[in-house]
């Protein structure tokens, strides 16, 4: 994103007051009570867009990218905990009453799809992109991108430090332990735990 072709815009929440950088064309819609806390960065590039609806609320250092014409939906009562960061390159949509952990990384060049009702623990790392490496004459790092899907269903506990893989999707009523690396689909209903992760039980 370059800083030059964005704009700052004054934002006042509640009783705090933030910086956003604008691009051209960009789109910010704020539904009642939202709630931005200090050190917050917001960086919204030409012809994206943001939807918070009512009572979201963003704790201390929070950080959100959204480049040239993503999108990012934070749907009613999202709670995004101090340091989480948000960077969405194509489309990221957060559904109702979910709480995104502290120190959480939320990748979104592909696209992120979280349900209602979902717990996301401290430190998780949720992923929608890979590199090419299937170019014999070019190093991993000068590969293309490869943008895939994360889903994750409704009523999800996710502990902490879980790493999610590009291209995953995670049922509804799912329990994913602590630490555990996630590199395919995990049906509903089940727990799972470990690296890779594997199921362990029914939740109830």
């Amino acid at each position: 994103m370059k800083m030059s072709m964005l704009r700052p815009y004054l934002l006042k929440s509640m009783n705090t007051l933030v910086c956003v950088l604008r691009g051209k064309g960009s789109l910010i819609e704020l539904g009642k009570r939202v709630r931005i806390g200090r050190g917050c960065e917001v960086k919204i590039d030409k012809n994206a867009s943001v939807k918070f609806a009512d009572d979201v609320k963003l704790r201390s250092g929070c950080i959100l990218q959204i480049t040239k014409g993503a999108q990012l939906e934070l749907s009613e009562r999202v709670e995004l905990r101090n340091y989480a960061i948000i960077e969405c390159g194509g489309k990221v949509r957060i559904g109702k009453r979910s709480v995104i952990g502290a120190y959480n990384w939320l990748q979104g060049s592909g696209e992120i799809e979280i349900g209602d009702d979902v717990i996301i623990g401290p430190g998780v790392r949720i992923i929608s992109t890979t590199h090419d490496v299937r170019d014999p004459d070019l190093v991993f790092g000068a590969q293309p991108l490869i943008n895939k899907s994360v889903h994750i269903g409704s009523n999800v506990w996710i502990g902490a430090n879980v790493i999610i893989l590009a291209g995953v999707t995670i049922g509804s009523d799912v329990v994913i332990g602590a630490g555990a690396l996630v590199t395919r689909d995990l049906e509903g209903g089940g727990v799972y735990v470990g690296q890779p992760a594997r199921y362990l039980k029914a939740v109830r």
